[in-house]
């Protein structure tokens, strides 16, 4: 899972090198063509009353960032979804089977299209060999035998053109062969059924009209697109084995579309894909969102290895381009110094012990401190104290615009105190209704309720 997420991080950050991210459009019939991916995400993760709101705002106060607050951890289910659907992909055994083997076919078809190809250019230069030759002989003999060259020259043309009538023959012969394999408005299924789940050959499908090639691997590389394929194939492969099995986990659920639909999903939510005008210049939107639920003890249940942790960011790096993190929480993991989140979690239903909370955060804060040594190009540990603490804020909020790749220089340091805190709202402001509570419980207050 690891590898695989690293993989289409990869590929996706080179398709955007290449200006590609915003023509993901799906092949083949009755697709949807795919939304733009993002180019640049920031999410903000807190432990909890630790500054993660005021984070939030600081960065917001940049031109083009819109970073949204949260949204009940609702991404980690997200990413438990699309681990199941892998789950139900990985026990449709037979579907993948028959996708393993029409490519397989599909590349040995390539294969014979290139090395008809290689006798057609055989056969060409022969005759050209042939034709050289007669060209080459003596002028006086040539000469002399006037008569026996015309005669020579002509057997030779009516040879040509008998090869030329074979080679047409053995191609008409190939092509029934193929219509019958490949019957109008159901080639696949024809194919299928007949037993065996291959294309046919690349050279003579095109030859006889066949279906479009997909690319896939790079320019000139003509194959099989595997994430997307047609109706009737995926309807063909059903039939074949529907006879003769149950197939209660039948599906197609490959993972390339799988990443699609949750960057569809993140993408109609929070996308912009374009900011304000700076300097005559369309300047790019960031965008993202904070949550504090992605912890021990909360998304993730209490001995949760920290590979899980290290999957689900895994996860949202896919969502879009250049993605980054920003971990916050308070410098120290004692249930004392997190007394006010330990109120919160009580006030609203949580009934965690005082020893469970300490493990928790301890977790927490080893797997936030564990990340970013980790990946340092794109996760930052931001602590609550170095927000609120006037020596600290400016050198804080230096580190956080460089690591964004935005110029300090440039740019109004961040405050980390524009928005007022959850301790100075007032009762009136707050609301007493259980839903406008259930928000408040997520507000975190400076230190000294500022």
């Amino acid at each position: 899972m690891r590898d695989n997420v690293a993989w289409q991080h990869r590929a996706l950050q080179q398709a955007a090198a290449a200006g590609d991210v915003a023509e993901e459009a799906a092949p083949g019939a009755g697709w949807l063509p795919a939304l733009p991916v993002p180019r640049r995400c920031l999410f903000i993760l807190g432990t909890g009353r630790s500054g993660s709101t005021q984070l939030m705002d600081a960065v917001n106060q940049l031109q083009n960032y819109l970073v949204r607050g949260e949204q009940g951890g609702a991404f980690h289910h997200l990413w438990l979804a699309a681990r199941q659907l892998q789950t139900a992909m990985r026990k449709s055994r037979d579907y993948t089977s028959a996708v393993m083997q029409l490519a397989a076919d599909r590349q040995g078809g390539q294969q014979e299209g290139r090395r008809s190809g290689r006798r057609v250019r055989q056969q060409q230069q022969q005759r050209h060999e042939e034709q050289q030759q007669q060209q080459q002989q003596p002028e006086e003999q040539h000469k002399g035998e006037e008569a026996a060259g015309s005669t020579d020259e002509e057997e030779l043309e009516l040879r040509l053109r008998q090869r030329s009538r074979r080679m047409q023959q053995q191609q008409q012969q190939q092509q029934q062969q193929e219509a019958q394999l490949w019957p109008a408005g159901g080639r696949a299924r024809g194919r299928l059924r007949a037993g065996v789940t291959a294309a046919a050959g690349a050279g003579a499908r095109a030859a006889a009209g066949g279906e479009q090639q997909v690319e896939v691997g790079g320019p000139g590389q003509v194959g099989l697109n595997e994430s997307r394929l047609d109706f009737g194939t995926v309807k063909a492969i059903y039939d074949r084995y529907a006879p003769q099995k149950k197939l209660p986990w039948f599906n197609d659920f490959n993972p390339t579309r799988l990443t699609d639909a949750a960057r569809a999903f993140y993408a109609t939510l929070y996308a912009y894909q374009s900011g304000r005008q700076g300097q005559g210049q369309e300047q790019e939107v960031v965008s993202g969102f904070k949550e504090i639920r992605f912890v021990s003890g909360r998304c993730f249940p209490p001995g949760s290895p920290y590979s899980d942790f290290e999957a689900f960011l895994g996860f949202l790096r896919t969502l879009c381009v250049d993605v980054k993190f920003l971990l916050n929480s308070r410098a120290v993991a004692d249930v004392e110094a997190n007394k006010k989140l330990a109120g919160m979690l009580r006030r609203f239903g949580h009934n965690v012990t005082a020893d469970q909370l300490q493990a928790d955060l301890l977790t927490s804060h080893e797997w936030y401190d564990r990340y970013a040594a980790e990946h340092p190009d794109h996760a930052l540990r931001v602590l609550m104290e170095h927000m609120f603490s006037a020596q600290e804020s400016p050198a804080l909020s230096g580190r956080i615009l460089r690591f964004l790749g935005e110029d300090p220089g440039r740019l109004q340091p961040l405050r980390f105190d524009r928005m007022p805190s959850w301790g100075a709202r007032t009762k009136g402001s707050r609301g007493h209704d259980a839903e406008g509570e259930e928000e408040g419980e997520d507000e975190e207050d400076g230190e000294g309720e500022r």
